[in-house]
């Protein structure tokens, strides 16, 4: 009976310390709902130190397991060089200007949010002069600096054709209390609205 109690004790301690530890896993995609492959995943603490990285499937997923409960994470994405210089294009010079210009409105507060190159929370020639110097080799870098975006696909836009005006969800950062399999991210590159 000793022996059947001190192997229960040990198969319920087993046990507890298993459920104090949740996998976070999710994929990420392009807006259209393309994946994307090879982007690195970086998660980090509270603190914002770095805990371990991984990179995306073919399916665009990824995969943290034995995290601790009850601690906040934060997902950083990262990409490499040749994803940023494949993405934009004189075509998205065009499609930006004729935004501008009232012709042909960007379909989706992601273009917009892409179109907005020197950050200004508006969209106007200068940001298309930051763009095409990129696409003509003038400078590797935007005004305010050259990259990627990428928000939680919960995003909520207050208003879509004006993603300026605020959005709700879209963070980055989760508090894991319990195995998360949807901590999905829309990423974009700044410039590219023909996605």
């Amino acid at each position: 009976m000793k022996k059947y109690l001190s192997f229960l004790f040990i198969a319920l301690f087993a046990f507890s310390l298993q459920a104090q530890t949740a996998t976070l896993a999710g994929s990420v995609y392009s807006p259209n709902g393309n994946s994307y492959e090879n982007v690195t995943v970086n998660l980090l603490d509270e603190n914002g130190s770095w805990l371990q990285g991984t990179n995306t499937t073919n399916d665009g997923a990824y995969q943290f397991n034995n995290l601790p409960i009850g601690a906040s994470y934060t997902i950083q994405l990262e990409v490499e060089n040749n994803f940023l210089q494949e993405t934009v294009s004189t075509f998205d010079i065009v499609l930006i200007s004729r935004h501008i210009l009232g012709l042909v409105p960007l379909d989706s507060p992601f273009k917009i949010l892409a179109a907005d190159a020197t950050q200004s929370q508006t969209l106007t020639v200068s940001d298309m002069i930051d763009i095409r110097k990129y696409v003509l080799g003038i400078t590797n870098t935007l005004t305010q600096g050259f990259g990627i975006q990428y928000y939680q696909t919960n995003i909520q836009f207050n208003a879509p054709s004006n993603p300026f005006a605020g959005y709700s969800g879209g963070s980055p950062t989760i508090q894991l209390d319990e195995d998360t399999f949807d901590f999905d991210f829309y990423l974009f590159k700044t410039g590219d609205v023909s996605f």
